[in-house]
C-alpha cells in the first residue's frame, strides 16, 4: 500500500515501486487513485502486463492477479 503523501512528497519513486514489485511479487495488485503515476512508468507497466492478468471483477480500480496463480 502506498500513501498519497509519500508519492506527492517524492518519497516514493516509480523506480522504487518497480523494485518492490520485483522483490515481493504480490499475488494481487490494486491500482486506484495513482493510475497516472503508476502507468507513466514503462518499467512498472511492462512488468504488470508481463506477469499479471487484469481482472474485470472490480470496476472502480484496476485489479491484477499474478498469472502463475491462474
Amino acid at each position: 500500500m502506498f500513501s498519497t503523501k509519500r508519492i506527492k512528497t517524492g518519497q516514493l519513486s516509480q523506480d522504487e515501486i518497480y523494485e518492490l514489485l520485483v522483490k515481493y511479487r504480490p499475488e494481487q495488485i490494486l491500482i486506484g487513485r495513482f493510475k497516472g503515476f503508476i502507468y507513466t512508468s514503462s518499467d512498472v507497466d511492462s512488468y504488470i502486463n508481463k506477469f499479471y492478468s487484469k481482472s474485470n471483477d472490480i470496476s472502480v480500480v484496476d485489479h491484477y492477479v499474478l498469472k502463475s496463480l491462474k
